[in-house]
């Protein structure tokens, strides 16, 4: 029977071997029985392997089938509200104001919603720093269900940082493909006090991408708007590369990387890289902002990168290879745990890049679990079916 892939019907994937389908089988079904006996070792996998393109039947052992491989699942009664959906797709849009307003709506209606939605609530009055909405709803829970509410969890601050500002992950290729990411980035910090932009994860930028980034720290500067480039030498370090003095070529990047240096306080790269902007595109450089200095000059070294395995901030319009430090940890572990204790948001793009991996270690045999994950982000997951394939853990801080 067809299994629906956004349907209702909840189900989570157990760690099982691989079995074999008990169908009747065609002439040449020996041959293909013994290929679906073992799982695919992870490199065989296609590296644009894409869940969605997938037939997901059902074999009559109750194995999910896709294609000439089988995933073992287990029922579970766990469902998602209406309200639920509405506000991990809103909240994963960047429309934080909406999603509050779905759930208040939710538990307005129904004091006794599911513990989900009153986890999301929780996390979204966090988000948003609403402390006093966070404390008038949990006496309605605590009414509600006769039981302590959860505490107000005040996040540790990062240095020369606003508490609570976003942090925007930028994965993968900065490229012309990053426009959605950058154009939710902006969004975002239209709400803001300042904004917080990790570079740690990029593999490389191109022109089109660094135009993007440079028009996004134009606008925070024409409104005045304090923002970050956390782990900023690991930008430096990639635009380095592509900087030929005297070719008047990627404009954009030159650019982003006297910014950089700007973040990092490197005066005397600036001036260098500023004095060869000028010769070769014959017009006059930026300024070196002393000011700005004192302010940004606390990004973070290289060397406080997060492990791979672990995810932080904001992910935004991040690719398949975005998560490609996680797969290749595949490689000599049979279990792969990834960290969300500091992931704060995932739109859908990136989810569903995170969704492909997931279903391509589940299919090679591998197992998944995601420890910490809040209760916005887990109802994403749980919408693209994330849940299916592996364990997702709720965070403990709400």
């Amino acid at each position: 029977m067809a299994f629906p892939f956004f349907g209702k019907k909840e189900v989570r994937v157990a760690a099982k071997p691989l079995v074999r389908p008990k169908p009747a089988q065609p002439a040449n079904a020996a041959q293909d029985s013994a290929a679906a006996e073992q799982a695919p070792a992870l490199s065989e996998l296609p590296d644009d392997y894409d869940l969605e393109s997938l037939d997901f039947t059902t074999s009559d052992d109750g194995a999910l089938v896709v294609k000439n491989a089988h995933l073992q699942i287990t029922e579970t009664s766990q469902a998602l509200e209406a309200s639920a959906e509405q506000a991990a797709m809103s909240f994963a849009n960047g429309q934080d104001a909406e999603a509050l307003k779905a759930l208040q709506a939710a538990v307005r209606a129904d004091p006794k919603s599911s513990e989900l939605v009153w986890r999301m609530l929780f996390d979204v009055c966090q988000f948003l720093n609403q402390r006093d909405v966070f404390e008038a709803h949990g006496v309605d829970y605590a009414v509600a269900f006769e039981k302590s509410p959860p505490s107000w969890n005040m996040a540790d601050g990062v240095i020369g940082a606003q508490t609570n500002a976003p942090l925007i992950s930028l994965t993968g290729v900065l490229s012309q493909a990053s426009a959605p990411s950058v154009e939710q980035l902006r969004r975002l910090s239209e709400r803001a006090k300042e904004m917080r932009i990790d570079v740690n994860r990029l593999k490389d930028v191109d022109a089109a991408g660094g135009m993007l980034l440079n028009d996004a720290i134009a606008d925070f500067k024409r409104r005045k708007l304090p923002f970050y480039l956390v782990n900023a030498p690991v930008l430096a370090a990639l635009l380095e590369k592509k900087i030929q003095p005297g070719q008047a070529v990627n404009e954009s990047l030159w650019l982003l990387l006297l910014e950089t240096y700007q973040q990092l306080g490197r005066h005397d790269p600036f001036e260098d890289l500023a004095l060869n902007y000028a010769v070769t595109f014959e017009k006059s450089p930026p300024q070196w902002e002393q000011k700005a200095v004192v302010t940004r000059e606390v990004a973070p070294p290289a060397s406080t990168r997060p492990p791979a395995n672990v995810l932080c901030g904001d992910v935004l319009g991040a690719s398949s290879d975005a998560f490609a430090a996680i797969a290749a940890m595949a490689e000599d572990s049979d279990t792969i745990e990834i960290q969300c204790a500091d992931l704060r948001r995932m739109d859908f793009v990136s989810a569903g890049a995170l969704l492909n991996l997931i279903a391509k270690l589940q299919l090679a045999g591998k197992v998944v679990r995601l420890f910490d994950v809040n209760a916005l982000v887990e109802g994403l997951f749980i919408i693209l079916g994330i849940d299916r394939l592996a364990r997702i853990e709720r965070s403990k801080k709400v």
